[in-house]
């Protein structure tokens, strides 16, 4: 994506921790310590490259944690567990969309033709 094998290797990375499934997030732990090249310069790295793509220097902003694999993980976790808790209490009929969304996603059916 960026052009850079670590830095991509660490947006692929991030991307399996946000699963929130714990073996996979401690795989992509033990993938994170054979970078060879030190995480906070890849955040740094992947800040100038988001300035360099988007044209402004606010992008870089895109990059504050983005080597904080450990964080990141805590969250998933975290996450993962509120949606566990949330399906538990209410069913998979949480994730249907409501009569509101339904009406708005037909407006605009209707506006795009």
């Amino acid at each position: 994506m960026t052009g850079g094998k670590e830095i991509d290797a660490l947006l692929w990375l991030r991307q399996v921790i946000e699963t929130g499934d714990p073996g996979r997030i401690e795989q992509a732990k033990e993938a994170a310590c054979r970078i060879t090249t030190p995480l906070d310069e890849l955040e740094t790295l992947y800040g100038k490259w988001l300035v360099a793509i988007a044209g402004h220097i606010m992008a870089g902003l895109g990059s504050i944690g983005f080597a904080n694999l450990d964080g990141l993980a805590e969250r998933a976790i975290g996450r993962r567990a509120k949606e566990a808790e949330a399906v538990g209490r209410f069913g998979d009929e949480l994730w249907d969309d409501t009569p509101a969304e339904v009406f708005a996603w037909r407006a605009c059916e209707q506006l795009s033709r």
